[in-house]
């Protein structure tokens, strides 16, 4: 009897802790960049040209920008190799693989709309780890943002041609995704 008298007790406090952290609302409010972005693409035109030109596309490029102030890269590849199974004797297929291209630590100047990248690993440019990116950020809406860099591109003479990069993002929504919409 008194292991059930516990067991109950046990219960109701793990319920009531439960339910009341639920509830509690963080003072935190969390930067508009933070979520999960979209690459539409990254062009050296103006930022008109390129929202007029590629605000429908979509790349397989994501950026998750969270709020405990890390970020990660993503790349969703197209991967058309068939997968031999020798222990079912069948024939599988994987469509897609994901794989994160970069990690690590961001800091956000909100009075400046500059976003500063401190890549920890970066898979798709080893030369990156440890770099620092600096970036700007500019809203179009809720849902678009244009991040601005400088491209520094090393040149076979030993130079570096430094150009101006915009990328069009879009943020990705919860929703289902199967729907016609």
């Amino acid at each position: 009897m008194k292991k059930q008298l516990y067991f109950v007790l046990f219960v109701t406090i793990l319920f009531g802790a439960s339910c009341s952290s639920g509830n509690n609302k963080s003072k935190y409010t969390e930067h508009p960049l933070t979520g999960v972005w979209q690459m539409c693409m990254d062009y050296p035109g103006s930022v008109d040209e390129l929202v007029y030109m590629f605000n429908n596309t979509r790349l397989p490029f994501f950026k998750l920008i969270s709020g405990d102030g890390t970020f990660t890269n993503l790349f969703l590849s197209h991967n058309s190799l068939s997968v031999s199974n020798s222990l079912k004797g069948n024939e599988g297929f994987i469509p897609f693989k994901s794989v994160q291209t970069a990690v690590g630590i961001y800091k956000i100047y909100p009075s400046e709309n500059r976003y500063v990248e401190y890549v920890e690993r970066s898979t798709s440019n080893p030369l990156h780890d440890g770099a620092t990116n600096e970036l700007s950020y500019m809203f179009l809406d809720e849902n678009r943002m244009v991040l601005t860099y400088e491209n520094k591109i090393p040149m076979p003479d030993g130079t570096v041609m430094s150009r101006k990069t915009n990328e069009l993002w879009v943020k990705v929504n919860l929703g289902r995704p199967f729907s016609v919409e």
